[in-house]
């Protein structure tokens, strides 16, 4: 099992609104509230690994069309004028505050062709992140060496009741037909750092994709 490396950023409320509503690209436009977003996170998480935010240097393979309308996990909404204004945010995030949800439609560009996609639901999301070699939250739960799951877990499935897993089968045989999986949490994997293995409390999304981030 590879270690892993937890992020812990420090982040205050008024930051985030500083960098988000200073930068002088944003446009006007019809306000349409964000909606939590698997896929959002999923891309910003990979995005950090990316740009070794802080450092915030790197490639994507995609970037937003902005301006584009975020949410943060405690329900602030934010208008994002830039990639870099972006990556900022990024950089002020927490274990308790990040960002998680996002207006759509909304239109990304795809860096091989510069070519423009428009992306108007969570379905079309998972798309673009599959299209572009972007490891879902379903790879991330089946396919990851970072970290082992503490069975039984539970996850909301697309009636929105909770189904139970027990074990590494089970979760491969939901996960084949149900994209994104919609965790349960706090759930607990078994997981190896320098200080040797030890079991962890996964309390939401960011927790979660952050224990990819291993090596």
């Amino acid at each position: 099992m590879k270690n892993i490396k937890l992020l812990v950023l420090l982040v205050t409320l008024s930051s985030v609104t500083f960098f988000s509503c200073s930068d002088n690209k944003s446009v006007d436009k019809e306000v349409v509230a964000p909606t939590k977003s698997i896929s959002l996170r999923t891309q910003l998480s990979k995005m950090k690994i990316n740009h070794n935010i802080p450092g915030k240097s790197g490639t994507d393979a995609y970037t937003f069309l902005f301006p584009v309308t975020l949410s943060y996990s405690n329900g602030t909404t934010v208008t994002v004028a830039s990639n870099e204004a972006l990556l900022t945010l990024l950089a002020n995030e927490t274990q308790t505050l990040y960002l998680d949800g996002i207006a759509f439609p909304f239109q990304v560009v795809i860096a091989s062709d510069n070519s423009t996609t428009t992306v108007t639901n969570e379905d079309g999301y998972e798309t673009v992140l599959e299209n572009n070699n972007i490891p879902t939250i379903n790879d991330i739960a089946t396919l990851s060496t970072c970290f082992n799951f503490v069975y039984p877990i539970s996850v909301i499935d697309t009636n929105n009741q909770p189904v139970t897993l027990n074990n590494d089968t089970e979760l491969a045989t939901y996960a084949s037909t149900h994209n994104p999986i919609n965790f349960v949490y706090p759930f607990a994997v078994v997981a190896t750092n320098s200080q040797g293995t030890m079991i962890l409390q996964v309390n939401n999304l960011y927790e979660f994709l952050a224990l990819n981030i291993c090596n």
